[in-house]
């Protein structure tokens, strides 16, 4: 319903403010009181349903004494508090998908919200958290479809509330789910609202400061208790693969050059989760982190060329085939992107993809593989032998697993093609038989679908015979595949 929502919003508005504010269901316990055991101990799942309130007393032991005198404690029951944390969630979601005409209800709704960040249960904390950012990514679209000075001054006003209040969060919040969903939240501001969360140093480097320190395990919720180390450990990994995200968020966010300082304080621990020692996850986790960052990065990653180049390399002999293809992938995107650097370094690159791909068993690392190879030849012709390369490239058509990256192979192709390459001339009939494969298959996007259809009408016009000598021997349904996205 969007902007058909605004004739409702000012009841339904009412009633959530109401809502939040509320102190119904808070209960005071009594000294005489018998004790009661409380949500907030370390209960699982069963437990949890049995209980109806949850202990706030924590959150009011600072309070004047006298006026608490006598007051063992303090709980609400569990059904007000769900009703807080839906109302939050359900206020971000309402500005996200109303847009502009939620804006009469914007502030009076985030700075409520805004109170709830430091609310005693924690699932009303990551609500809000999560609801803010909703808030500030609308008024972001707002001020880009408007460009008012009233979306403009409410949007620096909000995020000067919500980045100084997550990182506060990220650097003590004792709740581990609390401090994810606050990375998150930052990671998704970014990707919707990157220039407007830019506008001012300060937030880059303080975001920045939280990534590092939750990859060096410097920050609150990651003081592990003895009793709970494997599960703590399990959960440090989710934590930093969630302050990872941020990076090449933020670089795409920043730019390159702009984002080298910072990549250089990052790089050192990213290297780290890649050596021998470390676990599976740590490293996919890594190398993945590594490429979608030097792909942002572009010329600027020269400079790292040296620290990158041995350490993927080394890891494209893990066992593990998600490592291995992440670290294809990385080579590929580091050959792509740098310059002279990474250019003298092209026998290296080429050796190790040579050596991957003749032992190589799983489709996913073999389709990255032939990606990168097209990376290269796109990037720096010159540097690729086409006799060599190009039958690899072509041996491992159609690719089987990873369908995204199909663009950047027949991208390629089409280049080789377009230059007249001996090597693609010579194997037009297999290349024909690969591409009846491939074209108008669901899972393969539109811009690559279309870079195949005109492939295949440039074979058609001046390779007619080829083409029709190659039809003439596939099944019926392929080769009506190819006459019919021919005509």
């Amino acid at each position: 319903m969007k902007e058909q929502m605004q004739q409702y919003l000012p009841n339904m508005i009412k009633y959530m403010i109401n809502s939040l504010k509320s102190t119904d269901g808070v209960k005071a316990r009594y000294e005489e009181e018998e004790d009661r055991v409380l949500v907030f101990d370390s209960l699982d799942d069963e437990e949890d349903e049995e209980k109806s309130e949850e202990d706030i007393t924590e959150c009011y032991q600072d309070e004047d004494d006298e006026e608490h005198e006598g007051i063992k404690g303090l709980s609400v029951e569990n059904a007000f508090l769900e009703e807080k944390e839906d109302t939050c969630n359900s206020l971000g979601d309402m500005a996200e998908n109303i847009g502009a005409a939620f804006m009469p209800y914007l502030e009076e709704c985030f700075e409520e919200v805004l109170l709830m960040v430091d609310y005693p249960a924690a699932n009303v904390r990551k609500a809000a958290v999560t609801s803010l950012g909703q808030m500030c990514c609308m008024l972001y679209g707002v001020y880009e479809q408007t460009q008012s000075l009233e979306a403009k001054t409410s949007l620096l006003k909000a995020l000067e509330l919500c980045i100084s209040n997550f990182l506060r969060i990220v650097q003590e919040e004792e709740d581990l789910l609390v401090v994810m969903a606050t990375l998150e939240t930052i990671e998704m501001m970014l990707s919707k609202s990157g220039p407007a969360f830019i506008v001012d140093q300060k937030y880059v480097d303080g975001v920045m400061t939280a990534v590092k320190a939750v990859m060096e395990s410097k920050v609150t919720c990651q003081c592990e208790e003895e009793d709970e180390e494997d599960l703590q450990a399990e959960y440090d990994g989710m934590l930093i693969e969630y302050a990872g995200d941020i990076i090449p968020v933020m670089a795409k966010a920043v730019g390159g050059v702009n984002f080298s300082p910072y990549f250089a304080a990052i790089l050192p621990l990213l290297l780290d989760k890649l050596k021998k020692n470390r676990t599976v996850a740590e490293k996919s986790f890594a190398a993945g982190v590594l490429a979608e960052t030097i792909k942002v990065l572009g010329v600027a990653v020269d400079p790292f060329v040296d620290h990158l180049l041995p350490a993927l390399t080394h890891v494209l002999r893990e066992e593990h085939g998600e490592v291995r293809s992440n670290a294809v992938f990385a080579l590929g995107v580091l050959a792509a992107s740098g310059d002279t650097a990474v250019f003298v370094h092209y026998p290296t690159i080429l050796q190790a993809l040579s050596t991957a791909f003749v032992s190589e068993k799983e489709p996913l690392v073999l389709d990255n593989i032939c990606a990168a190879l097209c990376r290269m030849i796109m990037a720096n012709p010159a540097g690729v032998p086409f006799d060599k390369v190009v039958p690899v490239i072509i041996m491992c058509l159609p690719l089987r697993e990873d369908m995204e990256e199909n663009i950047t192979v027949f991208k390629c192709i089409s280049q080789l093609y377009a230059g007249n390459c001996s090597v693609i001339i010579s194997n037009l009939s297999q290349l024909i038989h690969i591409i009846a494969q491939v074209i108008g298959m669901e899972a393969i996007a539109k811009e690559a679908q279309e870079t195949i259809v005109l492939l295949l009408r440039n074979i058609a016009e001046q390779h007619a015979e080829e083409l029709h000598r190659s039809v003439v021997t596939l099944p019926v349904e392929l080769a009506t595949r190819l006459q019919t996205a021919i005509s």
